[in-house]
């Protein structure tokens, strides 16, 4: 057998040239699939399999919504402080300020639940329910609005606001 010579290409070099180039690919896709799960773990709702289960229930809910009647509207705007104020407007089939709810805002981000929190909204006259809120970071927020009456009924409404600092 001949002696390999320096320089030269054998099937030890390519071996190895072939193990060291698909190592460093399998070590980059795994830690690019390690940042990529851990940034967005593809749920956009929590136990999204029940819901999607459960979703006769939820065209239920949207249907008793529905037969309510009633108007929401939503917006950020900005407080003469330069806070945030989230401010709801709540209507019945009248066009009547609905009092007496309950109404809790969720904001979370479009793609992550970085950053989500909850606020309970404060009645700001007949059928104004507001917020003012500090450190809102720039960006758009999806906000989902549950409001509750007294005697049981619950009214949800999504929006997605994009606030500017």
């Amino acid at each position: 057998m001949a002696e390999a010579k320096a320089g030269k290409l054998t099937g030890k070099h390519v071996l190895l040239y072939f193990i060291l180039f698909f190592g460093v690919i399998f070590t980059v896709n795994a830690i690019f699939l390690t940042y990529a799960a851990r940034s967005f773990p593809g749920e956009q709702v929590p136990k999204s399999y029940y819901q999607g289960v459960n979703y006769n229930a939820v065209l239920e809910d949207r249907k008793r919504q529905d037969a309510l009647g009633w108007t929401i509207e939503m917006g950020l705007i900005e407080t003469p402080s330069g806070q945030p104020r989230l401010e709801t407007r709540w209507f019945d089939q009248q066009e009547a300020g609905v009092t007496s709810l309950l109404v809790e805002a969720h904001f979370r981000r479009p793609a992550s639940d970085l950053g989500s929190f909850k606020q309970i909204l404060h009645a700001d006259g007949p059928g104004f329910y507001t917020i003012d809120i500090s450190d809102l970071q720039p960006g758009v927020w999806d906000i989902e609005l549950t409001a509750l009456r007294p005697s049981g009924d619950e009214v949800k409404a999504h929006k997605s606001l994009t606030w500017q600092n």
